[in-house]
């Protein structure tokens, strides 16, 4: 058994342990034909289980301890399959069950079963995986049904900051700008909350925009021709789209966008679950008439700078003040719950956050007789006051939105604008 303290980022996104809401929650809903014996399943997350420590972890106050070997198998619920919609309506009865995080594990799984189709719904707390990590689980559960002898390698979890930045530590300096800083931050967020509730967010309602294989050809043809991403004209088009509606008179866009830190942290590999990804705060200009490709070039600049620099820079300076922030931030800690309470009652006055983390998802199942039919969109459940997010997932995007701020008929008008708008984007450029 391991046990070590939640980092800063693992607590805010647990809610730092509140009783009265249910941490921020991800979900990956994917569907298989063919009849698949309830032993194979089970053997796919045992070694699921088996490989990652997460799945073996369990939070106790402000710690998270690590089985060495499963106390209890990940949890795991079947219920017939009556149609295609069964699992949505399944997934929201998932979604209202307390969960018992000292005892219990951090993520299980929903089956919607049938002889001829299942549909798999993967939940996991942000509080052990990122987008990444949801996507890792799920490719591994299709690969292991597919080939229930293949091997998983375990690895040890970490028991400190020290494991995952050996080299980093911060000067006496660096450390009283700490302890100074995060006095300066509680006083600031008491006077902008001071006589304000809090706010969580509702319900999340979400509205996603499919395209066809032909329209995805001729959009990766479009994007190369213009020197831009799928996902950043993707992200402009959605920006300007919701400026138009909720503030015709701003002449900007504001979103937040995650890094994988696998990208900068050399003790994560890509097949590691890892909890939180830092994020850039991004500004776009947008006229009202501005030349959409060109702020998608634009955006893809902005990355670039301030992401993957970090990443390929020759001077490891960069590298290193963006890491050593990484040591500094768990200073928060002294004022998580100022901090949660901000984020709980404070608009933070993004558009959206973009998140566009996932590969492609054809997962190929050639081993056994099952086909793989397809993934359904991913969801982030955010508890914030501002929860919004725009999301990228191969050949659809998506908006997820607090049911507070938008009615599904609005979402649904917005998503709607979207695709005409972004096929005549594609038409004509």
């Amino acid at each position: 058994m391991i046990k070590r303290k939640l980092f800063y980022a693992e607590r805010f996104l647990y809610l730092d342990g509140r009783k009265s809401i249910r941490p921020t929650e991800l979900l990956f809903p994917i569907s298989i034909k063919g009849n698949i014996p309830v032993e194979i399943v089970q053997n796919a997350l045992n070694k699921l289980q088996k490989k990652h420590p997460a799945l073996r972890a369990h939070i106790k106050g402000k710690d998270i301890i690590y089985e060495d070997i499963p106390v209890n198998p990940i949890p795991l619920r079947i219920v017939e399959r009556v149609s295609d919609d069964t699992w949505k309506e399944e997934k929201e009865k998932e979604l209202s069950v307390p969960y018992d995080y000292e005892n219990g594990h951090l993520a299980r799984l929903l089956w919607v079963r049938s002889d001829e189709i299942s549909d798999f719904v993967l939940f996991g707390f942000h509080v052990i995986m990122d987008g990444k990590s949801l996507f890792l689980l799920i490719s591994e559960f299709v690969a292991l049904l597919d080939d229930p002898e293949k091997e998983v390698k375990p690895y040890l979890p970490f028991t400190g900051m020290k494991d995952l930045l050996p080299n980093i530590s911060l000067t006496w300096k660096e450390k009283l700008g700490g302890y100074i800083w995060t006095e300066i931050l509680r006083w600031k967020i008491f006077w902008a909350t001071f006589n304000k509730k809090e706010q969580p967010t509702g319900k999340q309602v979400h509205y996603s925009i499919a395209f066809d294989e032909n329209q995805l050809d001729l959009l990766k043809a479009k994007t190369k021709s213009y020197g831009t991403s799928i996902g950043n004209i993707q992200c402009i088009l959605a920006l300007k789209i919701l400026q138009e509606h909720f503030h015709p008179e701003k002449t900007e866009g504001f979103l937040f966008m995650s890094l994988d830190m696998r990208r900068y942290i050399p003790a994560l590999k890509k097949d590691m679950m890892f909890a939180f990804a830092p994020m850039l705060r991004l500004k776009i200009d947008l006229p009202k008439d501005c030349d959409l490709w060109e702020r998608s070039r634009a955006l893809g600049d902005m990355i670039m700078h301030d992401a993957l620099k970090i990443q390929n820079s020759e001077n490891n300076s960069i590298r290193t003040s963006f890491v050593r922030g990484l040591v500094f931030i768990e200073y928060y800690n002294r004022i998580i719950k100022s901090l949660i309470k901000r984020s709980l009652t404070l608009d933070e006055g993004q558009d959206f956050t973009f998140l566009n983390l996932l590969g492609s998802m054809n997962f190929q199942m050639k081993k056994s007789t099952y086909e793989f039919l397809n993934c359904h969109d991913p969801e982030v459940l955010l508890k914030w006051k501002n929860s919004n997010a725009f999301a990228v997932i191969e050949r659809r995007c998506a908006f997820f939105w607090n049911e507070k701020s938008i009615t599904k008929e609005k979402m649904e008008q917005i998503g709607e604008e979207f695709r005409e708008r972004f096929l005549k984007l594609i038409d004509t450029g």
